[in-house]
């Protein structure tokens, strides 16, 4: 993933909450879905997919399993200690075996599949909404469309238990972008948490504002990261998002984030599997800040990766732009209990993220952030 900006404490949500827009699977045949599909996907960045036969129960067999084998006393899985002391562990597929839990592989190859598929008519439905794609292999193969790349598509799964630890006023993991094209996912399942439809998400809507995430259970959600705009040069808009997992709760879920195929040619004439495993050195959670991953996003995305690079002197506070270099705006004097927030009236990514230094100023946020 790629940090966009600093952590988000302190944000007014008292629950304006946000459901992604819906279509059915049954549905997906019709040009008039199709033309649904393709804007939400540009406009939003977020849909979910609904009435997938067998989904329901699949979910809750699997992300239960997830989460008896990944909270026993034996310890399984890669464990990470997120930023408010939010405990991951994450089950690891190599070679599409689990080394940890393989009494749990059929429960969670049964719902792989399930989204396999829901991914795989995204990427019919756009391929029929005639959205231009082109992208050029090692092999001297041109691939012409959504379905070819996703066969092709590097593509990771992600099945983790979280031990929240975040109050009213953290999260567990900042906001920010994925690295992949999209990533499929089911909504979680909550252990001793009071409202089940609540995702843990928060997100960016199109116009700045940022709100947590009810999501209806039975739902495939896809939501769209910045490989689509970046390496395959389509128009879909990536959506920010950050993540909270409160205290004394436990939170399973799964996800596959579809990345481009390995030897597809980016700039510079390297395959995606090189720039990938070298920007994969720094960070292990996705793009970092490499030297490579720099030169292949090149100077309109250097903001995104490496927003303190240089560090902005003492007194200033460093907004994230997507004009090379900081900004690095004089800090300003805020009440007790409110917080400097970067804020950008014009700009066309949301006015918490400033396009240009010249648009750019500091406010303090004047409300708390409470939504439970």
């Amino acid at each position: 993933m790629i940090k966009l900006m600093g952590i988000w404490i302190g944000w007014a949500i008292t629950c304006n909450c946000f459901t992604p827009p819906e279509v059915s699977f049954s549905h997906f045949q019709s040009s008039s879905t199709v033309s649904y599909i393709l804007s939400t996907l540009t406009q939003t960045g977020m849909l979910a997919i609904t009435d997938i036969p067998e989904l329901a129960a699949t979910r809750q067999w699997a992300l239960s399993s997830v989460q008896e084998c990944l909270s026993s006393e034996v310890k399984h899985g890669a464990e990470a200690l997120l930023p408010d002391g939010t405990v991951r562990h994450t089950l690891v597929l190599k070679d599409n075996i689990l080394s940890d839990c393989p009494q749990i592989q059929p429960q969670l190859r049964s719902l792989r599949d399930l989204v396999q598929k829901a991914s795989n008519l995204i990427a019919m439905a756009l391929d029929q909404s005639k959205i231009n794609v082109q992208i050029e292999m090692i092999d001297g193969k041109t691939l012409t469309s959504m379905a070819q790349i996703l066969s092709q598509a590097k593509q990771l799964d992600h099945f983790h238990l979280y031990e929240g630890n975040s109050t009213a006023h953290s999260v567990a993991m900042d906001i920010h972008l994925d690295a992949g094209i999209f990533i499929a996912f089911v909504p979680p399942l909550w252990k001793d948490h009071k409202d089940d439809q609540d995702s843990g998400l928060l997100i960016q809507l199109p116009n700045g504002e940022i709100e947590p995430v009810v999501l209806n259970e039975n739902t495939v959600v896809i939501m769209v990261g910045l490989g689509a705009q970046r390496f395959l040069q389509i128009p879909l808009r990536p959506v920010p998002h950050a993540l909270q997992v409160f205290q004394g709760t436990l939170r399973s879920w799964y996800g596959r984030m579809i990345l481009v195929p390995d030897d597809m040619i980016l700039d510079r004439n390297i395959s995606f599997q090189e720039f990938w495993s070298k920007s994969h050195e720094e960070i292990v959670s996705g793009l970092g800040c490499s030297p490579t991953s720099k030169e292949i996003l090149g100077e309109h995305f250097n903001g995104l990766i490496d927003p303190a690079n240089p560090a902005c002197p003492v007194n200033t506070t460093d907004c994230w732009s997507m004009s090379p270099g900081n900004v690095c705006l004089r800090d300003i004097e805020c009440p007790v209990g409110e917080t400097t927030l970067c804020w950008a009236d014009n700009s066309p990514m949301g006015p918490h993220m400033c396009v240009n230094a010249t648009d750019c100023k500091l406010k303090c946020n004047q409300t708390t952030f409470s939504w439970i």
